[in-house]
């Protein structure tokens, strides 16, 4: 603790000295809003910090509130943009949430930068399904079959897709 106010004095936005901080107070097992205040100060010195959002986002998670864990694991991805492991887990809070449409987004932007990803094409067709998002359930299966065709000749697969073509109002 003495190491970091000291490295404070000199800079007050040191993240370093501030995630140094939230390690401690950890150890110490103090409340997770100390956790968060301390990881929040260190954001003011990078923004895109993902330990600081990491530590924010999982603090938010022991004190059971999943919608500010979801932001701060947003905020983190900001930071990581071709993490696809913590693009999924966002996702999943999301679908978990019933926030069909943003858990797809953000699906979405990791097939822009990983097109044909199959885990992220598989989430989102059973988040697409399960939101009853019947749209998206036929982008999805267009995006598989270009992706590798040989998905064709999976009949539950076209079944799916069928049966999502006729849910649409405009078949």
């Amino acid at each position: 603790i003495d190491a970091a106010k000291k490295a404070l004095s000199v800079e007050p936005t040191l993240p370093a000295a501030h995630l140094c901080l939230a390690t401690v107070y950890e150890t110490q097992r103090l409340p997770p809003d100390s956790l968060i205040a301390a990881a929040l100060r260190a954001t003011r010195g990078d923004s895109l910090n993902p330990t600081a959002w990491e530590t924010i986002a999982r603090a938010y998670l022991v004190k059971r509130d999943t919608v500010s864990a979801i932001d701060a694991f947003q905020h983190q991805l900001q930071g990581e943009p071709l993490n696809m492991q913590l693009r999924m887990g966002v996702a999943e809070l999301l679908w978990r949430q019933r926030a069909y449409p943003l858990a797809v987004r953000l699906l979405d932007e990791g097939l822009a930068r990983k097109p044909g990803d199959a885990s992220l094409l598989d989430l989102r067709s059973r988040i697409c399904v399960e939101g009853q998002l019947w749209r998206c359930v036929l982008d999805g299966f267009v995006q598989r079959v270009e992706a590798d065709s040989s998905v064709l000749g999976d009949s539950t697969l076209l079944k799916a897709g069928l049966g999502a073509a006729q849910q649409m109002a405009d078949t």
